[in-house]
């Protein structure tokens, strides 16, 4: 099967890397899929077999590209394309997306808030917001 090519490349290149393509093909279809899928859903909505996406879900677990639920033993994308993500943060910056929905219940509460994404037992801190910086939750030692 050939999947469809990026949009940012409007025609196939002829020396396209068959592995490469195969595996951008099974993280394209776990991105659909956030919750993850099992090796024989992704081997059935990528036409490659079984084997195959076996071999590349363990390459791309081994860099940690892709992560492996151990209750349901779907997978899913990892927090390694986050932090590939971030390397281009100063072209494109969603935390400026974000930051209005931290600004409010700051204000609300007159407390920093925190923007954080947990993936099972990891945390990636992305942005916070504190609008009374001179307060801090902590109480002096002395009266």
């Amino acid at each position: 099967m050939t999947p469809k090519p990026p949009t940012a490349v409007s025609t196939r290149p002829r020396n396209l890397v068959p592995a490469i393509e195969r595996a951008a093909l099974v993280l394209g279809i776990l991105r659909e899929h956030p919750t993850g899928l099992g090796g024989a859903q992704i081997a059935g909505r990528t036409g490659l077999t079984k084997g195959m996406v076996h071999r590349l879900l363990a390459a791309l677990g081994y860099f940690d590209y892709v992560r492996q639920e151990k209750a349901t033993r779907h997978c899913r994308l990892g927090f390694k394309l986050v932090e590939r993500g971030n390397g281009r943060r100063g072209q494109i910056d969603r935390r400026d997306d974000a930051r209005p929905f931290l600004v409010g219940p700051a204000e609300d509460v007159a407390e920093t808030v925190h923007l954080v994404v947990c993936d099972d037992t990891e945390a990636l801190h992305v942005d916070k917001v504190n609008l009374h910086p001179k307060r801090s939750g902590l109480k002096p030692d002395h009266p």
